[in-house]
This record gives structure tokens, C-alpha cells and sequence, in this order.
């Protein structure tokens, strides 16, 4: 396994479980502890929902550069219903030690793929 895959499959990682803890209600466990005690968890957690609003299954649902520009910038706007992430199947989120060249685990992914042309 390549380094490369490695930090490619702990993106997924991270991001499933981002999810996981999130849809639980467990947002808070994704904070370093050390900034729990502060007014910057509020911060956090909204930066983890925009990150988990721009992955979203469906492209559709996913919030524009523009937007989240402006979802960063305003206290007042608020921020849409999460749905499930691109990556996540089902209640199952690969954890990168189980991957290598002998152990495979195969699934069925939706990809969306834009492509930016001057319009």
C-alpha cells in the first residue's frame, strides 16, 4: 500500500467517522479537549457541518463555493439539514488498518466528478 492510499483511505476515514459521531448528536467528540472549555467548539462544529454539507450524496444538496464563503462569514445564516456523505455505506466506515494488499474490502461507490469550464 502506498503512502498516497494511506492518506486518500484516512480521508475517507476521517470524514465517515465525522459523520458517524455527527449523526449520533457526538459532534463535540471530533474537538480537541483542549478547546472545549472556550467559545471556539461553536466554530468547530460549524466548519465540520459545512465540510460534511459539501459532501453530500447528492451533488444537488452540496452548498457552492459562494455560499460557503458565505456560511463562514455570517452568524446569521443558517446552515442546512445534513444527509448522508458520498463515502458512507451504510453503518460501515473502513478503518485504514484493515486495508492492505491481501485484505481487500469492496464496495459500490457513488462518485461525482465536476469539471470547471470558463463559461
Amino acid at each position: 500500500m502506498s503512502n498516497r492510499r494511506s492518506v486518500v483511505l484516512y480521508r475517507f476515514y476521517l470524514c465517515g467517522m465525522a459523520w458517524k459521531l455527527w449523526s449520533k448528536g457526538e459532534g463535540m467528540e471530533l474537538i480537541d479537549e483542549h478547546l472545549a472549555g472556550s467559545s471556539v467548539p461553536i466554530k468547530v462544529l460549524k466548519c465540520i457541518k459545512i465540510g460534511l454539507l459539501c459532501v453530500q450524496v447528492d451533488p444537488e444538496n452540496r452548498p457552492t463555493m459562494s455560499t460557503v464563503v458565505a456560511m463562514l462569514g455570517s452568524e446569521a445564516i443558517t446552515l442546512p439539514r445534513l444527509t448522508e456523505p458520498t463515502f458512507y455505506v451504510g453503518h460501515f466506515v473502513a478503518e485504514p488498518f484493515q486495508l492492505n494488499s491481501t485484505n481487500r474490502i469492496c464496495s459500490v461507490n457513488k462518485v461525482t466528478i465536476s469539471n470547471i469550464s470558463p463559461g
